[in-house]
């Protein structure tokens, strides 16, 4: 690329605002720079100036570089290209190193490192994006161009990241009442706070309990006396962290043994020996895998189970025969689809049943009847919904 920088004008000595505006002060006819009257240049003078290049002289009989210096620098690449990993569970944001003189940059992606394959993901006239169009646990490789209204940049170095799945398993019968208590879990300050329904819904604060920017929430009772355990799984590993409630709350740390990018946590009583197994499920390819307590906690592999892509697992035992219920959720539209094990793994769907945008799905046995009840939540508004089967699965709503 070559760009074009004026030099105070050779005729009157004044700078130009505009590359071209000194052409005026040239005498018609003249061949080179002299002081006098203002004048036109001509269109062939002009035309041979332009035309010129380093030393060759114009048909003014002087040189272009008498006039111009010549940039042939054009725009650097933007450095420090960062893409977040898991940081996220709606986007991948993408940050980098703005560039002086450019106005606009063009933001590439691709699923391999490989920019010549690369597809444009967006522009932007700031030194970051976000892309909210990434499927969670998938490994995305980006680049940037600088860009302004002359020319492109080349591609910057490639950075990859990748979106971290939703989940909301926090919810639990953590007093072993029988009936679910309402809890939420704020990874960036590992803050908890749970509303034990035998003390009247009252919020108990756990400040810096359990997890942290890495982790999300996967409680359930796997030790099986009937009361929850606080547990996080971090995606980025695959570890996990339960403090189990049979043995005062002794935690448990597992590096290492279920899951990794773009696998949901989805424990639940999947083979009904009153124990939790950890399992996870991938959004990407509806896989689910299920550490079965009753098999020596092998690993049982079930790919293309139950969801896709824009599905949050949301496993419970919805037909009341002790045995969890594989079940997904489109926060999208609120629909909802399980596997009744009662009714050997019958597929139910219940489009538009529960929820929508803002709301991630918080089943749970909210009425002690032994049925799972649909609930949503949403943490902006803090507003919960519940299907509860006790009352024929009527709607009711409170804010928390």
């Amino acid at each position: 690329m070559s760009t074009s920088r004026i030099t105070d004008c050779p005729v009157c000595g004044q700078g130009a605002a505009t590359p071209w505006a000194w052409l005026t002060c040239l005498p018609r006819g003249s061949r080179g720079p002299a002081a006098g009257r203002r004048g036109g240049f001509g269109l062939v003078a002009a035309t041979a100036l332009l035309l010129a290049t380093g030393t060759a002289q114009a048909a003014t009989g002087w040189a272009v570089s008498d006039v111009f210096t010549l940039d042939t620098r054009g725009l650097s690449a933007p450095t420090g290209l960062t893409a977040s990993d898991g940081t996220y569970t709606d986007k991948i944001r993408v940050t980098w190193n703005a560039v002086s003189e450019a106005t606009n940059y063009l933001v590439y992606r691709n699923t391999a490192d490989q920019s010549s394959s690369s597809s444009l993901l967006t522009a932007t006239n700031t030194a970051g994006a976000d892309d909210k169009t990434a499927l969670a646990g998938v490994t995305y490789y980006f680049w940037v161009k600088a860009q302004n209204a002359l020319t492109n940049s080349a591609f910057s170095e490639s950075n990859s990241g990748w979106r971290r799945s939703k989940t909301t398993q926090v919810v639990g019968d953590y007093d072993g009442d029988g009936l679910a208590d309402p809890a939420t879990y704020d990874p960036a300050t590992s803050n908890w706070i749970v509303r034990l329904s035998s003390a009247g819904y009252a919020p108990l604060e756990l400040l810096g309990f359990l997890g942290g920017p890495d982790f999300v929430p996967a409680c359930a009772d796997y030790d099986g006396d009937r009361r929850t355990d606080p547990g996080v799984y971090a995606e980025t590993n695959g570890e996990w962290i339960v403090l189990l409630s049979a043995f005062g709350y002794q935690r448990l740390d597992l590096p290492g043994l279920l899951g990794g990018p773009g696998q949901s946590p989805a424990p639940a009583d999947y083979d009904g020996d009153r124990k939790a197994a950890p399992a996870v499920y991938a959004e990407t390819n509806a896989e689910w895998q299920v550490m079965l307590s009753s098999q020596g906690y092998s690993t049982l592999a079930l790919p293309g189970l139950l969801g896709g892509t824009g599905y949050a697992p949301a496993p419970a035992d919805y037909d009341g025969d002790g045995f969890a219920d594989p079940a997904v959720y489109a926060e999208a539209t609120g629909d909802w689809i399980f596997l009744l094990s009662l009714y050997d793994y019958y597929r139910l769907e219940k489009p538009d049943l529960l929820g929508g945008p803002g709301f991630t799905a918080v089943p749970a046995d909210y009425d002690g009847d032994a049925f799972a009840d649909p609930a949503v939540y949403n943490e902006t508004t803090g507003e919960w919904r519940v299907l509860l089967s006790s009352q024929g699965y009527q709607e009711f709503s409170v804010v928390l």
